[in-house]
């Protein structure tokens, strides 16, 4: 048994060390904003924390726009080319053009609403900064090292900026009218990450920025269009409640929805990496018996993780929060069974994705959407808006998606 396991690991050592950076990656990115969490809501309050929170989730649907579902396109892409160094460099020079192209678009947006809606003007200093994100996903090339399968470069640059980041928090902000600087670390954490990313692409990888046509950059959105949509109708379903919840409910709501989400995500973080890594796997060497035995040993993993957070919910949270928190925990008894649908729909999915599915993939996440949406739209209209009434919608919506790409995989042969 010892040797079939040691076996199995040492022809996928790749797969494993990405997963272990990816894997280190993820947690250290959640874990951050969990350790300064109990900091900066003892000193900004949880009313201006839900109202950062807000801001985020608001900018992060540009962010998306910016994006384009090329963590998945150019990632299979760049897979399969990843030898042909020219060809590298095209992906890679059309990909950035048509994310360019985006930020300016979506920058003229922006600037339209900072100056006519009351909402934005009334928060300007804070939206602004905010939107530095933008800037950072424009420039980091997550895609490219997916593609490559050299994880562990992503690891390092973020691993610098995180530590960073967390350095400044409690270096600089000591009293509530700090709150502002918040945006700002994180903004500029992830300009200097996507630098140094591109750096390293252009002299490790000898990538090289080269003119393409316009009809490249145009065949470079089609061809990410499906996996944007996918991604859309992903992000619409995960943060909508957030931007529902701070407008019908409160932002001290917003807060505690937030803490008792990002612990469940915590626990997640291993099987979203399972994406990330396994997508350039299937894309080149897929089979039926590799899948199943991914899916046995994650669906186990995810039940465990589960009921770890269902013992420790409340613990956890009275230490993260504080006392004044402890109604995230109700958050989390509710969320957690989300932990292995969700993990094994990921599975499914991706399988999809790498064998040209992307069509039936896309489909999967926006029927869910449609389910989910006509929820929330039932919910406000019977005037049912609670937080747990939107966390049943969300648990409702990702059971849909399972049973849709199950039978898509099973109608297609792939399991």
């Amino acid at each position: 048994m010892f040797y079939k396991i040691r076996t199995i690991v040492s022809s996928n050592m790749v797969q494993v060390k990405n997963f272990g950076y990816l894997s280190i990656l993820k947690i250290f990115t959640l874990l951050v904003p969990i350790v300064t969490y109990p900091y900066l809501i003892g000193i900004i309050g949880k009313e201006i924390w839900g109202e950062l929170i807000f801001a985020q989730v608001i900018i992060s649907y540009f962010s998306l726009l910016i994006n384009f579902g090329y963590d998945v396109s150019a990632t299979r892409e760049i897979s399969i080319e990843r030898n042909n160094k020219k060809n590298l460099s095209k992906i890679v020079s059309s990909v950035y053009w048509s994310k360019f192209l985006m930020l300016i678009a979506i920058s003229l947006v922006f600037i339209l609403l900072l100056t006519n809606i009351p909402f934005f003007i009334s928060n300007q200093k804070l939206y602004i900064f905010t939107f530095l994100m933008c800037i950072g996903d424009f420039l980091f090339p997550m895609w490219f090292f997916l593609g490559t399968e050299k994880m562990k470069y992503i690891t390092f640059i973020n691993l610098f900026v995180r530590l960073l980041f967390l350095l400044l928090v409690f270096i600089f902000i000591k009293e509530q009218s700090d709150y502002i600087l918040v945006p700002i670390f994180n903004g500029m954490g992830g300009v200097v990450s996507g630098l140094f990313a591109i750096i390293i692409m252009c002299v490790r990888f000898q990538v090289k920025f080269i003119t393409v046509s316009f009809v490249d950059t145009i065949n470079r959105v089609r061809s990410s269009v499906n996996f944007f949509i996918t991604d859309l109708s992903v992000i619409l379903k995960d943060r909508l409640n957030i931007l529902i919840i701070g407008s019908f409910i409160g932002f001290s709501e917003v807060a505690y929805y937030d803490l008792g989400t990002k612990i469940v995500h915590i626990a997640q973080t291993p099987f979203s990496i399972v994406n990330s890594v396994l997508l350039p796997n299937f894309s080149k060497t897929f089979s039926r018996r590799k899948l199943k035995m991914v899916l046995a040993f994650f669906t186990a993993v995810s039940l465990i993780a589960c009921v770890f957070l269902l013992i420790f919910a409340d613990f956890i949270v009275l230490k993260l929060g504080g006392i004044e928190m402890m109604y995230a925990s109700n958050i989390i008894y509710i969320y957690s069974i989300v932990i292995p649908i969700a993990c094994i729909s990921s599975i499914y999915g991706i399988a999809l994705a790498s064998q040209g599915l992307s069509k039936k993939y896309m489909l999967a996440d926006i029927y869910a959407f449609v389910v989910y949406f006509c929820c929330i739209l039932s919910l406000i209209w019977l005037d049912l808006v609670t937080i747990y009434s939107f966390l049943i919608s969300i648990i409702v919506s990702v059971i849909f998606t399972l049973m849709y790409k199950y039978r898509i995989c099973k109608e297609n042969n792939l399991t």
